[in-house]
């Protein structure tokens, strides 16, 4: 009899676990509501894929870059700073290998950049959940679609080709088993990194130099096309602005809006998308944008779960009380004494 009833517990965990990973919230559905139902009241309010716990977070990062940079004028700030970002590498959807695939992330970050020139780096690292599975079919299907934009297609595309080569070994074997047997979902991590570079003056060289060695450096590492970007700060954009952007952009939870993202960024119309889809499946716009009804690009209560343990696991790697275990910080901020001529200092 007690064997009997041990069998049943595991039995009805495996049934419980399975419908997990099957069931999909509505894509139109309050944020809070579906966290609440994903991971219960505690968790949901304690969990950066909470949007009132991303504010928190990102006026601190946006804070702190305001630190660090306010006192350059707008010029400087645009000829020093830089926008990083590098992919890691795309592991399972388990909580213990994203966490470790962070970490290794940040390890091998430091080790890059403490064998070049001395910079400050402030960043944060991101999971999202990837879905190798529908990013594959949906791109394919995008080939034949003639309404899609050239962006759209390219970024799919392009998301898909480096989400396949950097996957970890584990991912790689699963993928290869799962198209042979032709299985549904195949779920990973995208592991990644933002951050912000400060290049400092110009007393090694152009600040042009500075960028591409570090650039160099890290494709060292990093090998796969786009796998590695350090790009400028919009010229046309005040950099206060582009900054408190930036901060928001890094603590957003990985899956923005708790869905797949089949571009990088924001450079595909996941709206759009999610409508082509949805519409695929007999709904119409009306239905698509009251929410109510499941959509393939929503993540799964499993999904939700794993990606918060994760994060949940990173944050407090750190600092208990900041829960910011997820930031990247290299180096020491770059404060250039400001000199004072003959005449400023007899007008003191």
């Amino acid at each position: 009899m007690a064997k009997d009833l041990e069998e049943l517990r595991k039995s009805s965990g495996a049934t419980i676990d399975a419908l997990k990973r099957e069931t999909r919230f509505d894509i139109g559905a309050q944020r809070n509501t579906t966290l609440e139902k994903a991971l219960g009241a505690v968790r949901a309010d304690r969990s950066i894929l909470n949007r009132q716990v991303q504010k928190r977070h990102e006026a601190r990062l946006a804070k702190s870059y305001e630190k660090y940079w306010k006192h350059l004028g707008q010029e400087d700030q645009r000829s020093r700073l830089r926008f990083l970002t590098i992919l890691h590498e795309v592991t399972g959807a388990d909580a213990g290998e994203m966490v470790a695939s962070a970490q290794k992330l940040k390890d091998q970050l430091t080790s890059v950049l403490s064998q070049t020139m001395s910079i400050f780096v402030v960043g944060a690292v991101e999971l999202e959940i990837v879905n190798m599975t529908l990013m594959a079919s949906y791109a394919a299907q995008n080939k034949l679609n003639l309404s899609a934009d050239d962006d759209s297609r390219a970024g799919e595309a392009r998301k898909l080709n480096v989400c396949s080569a950097i996957a970890s070994k584990k991912m790689a074997r699963a993928l290869s088993g799962a198209h042979a047997l032709g299985q549904q979902h195949i779920i990973g991590c995208l592991v990644h990194v933002h951050a912000v570079i400060d290049l400092g003056g110009k007393d090694h060289g152009t600040r042009l130099d500075k960028s591409e060695i570090i650039r160099v450096a890290l494709k060292k590492v990093w090998e796969s096309q786009y796998q590695v970007r350090i790009e400028s700060l919009y010229a046309d954009k005040d950099v206060g602005k582009s900054l408190t952007d930036i901060a928001r952009y890094m603590v957003k939870g990985g899956n923005e809006k708790l869905r797949y993202h089949f571009g990088f960024g924001r450079e595909v119309n996941d709206d759009s998308m999610g409508r082509s889809i949805a519409k695929k499946g007999g709904l119409s716009y009306a239905e698509i944008d009251a929410g109510g009804k499941d959509t393939e690009l929503a993540l799964s209560h499993y999904e939700i779960d794993v990606l918060d343990s994760a994060y949940s696991s990173l944050m407090d790697s750190k600092n208990a009380n900041w829960r910011d275990g997820y930031k990247f910080v290299h180096g020491q901020e770059i404060r250039h004494k400001k000199i004072v001529s003959f005449f400023d200092s007899l007008s003191r």
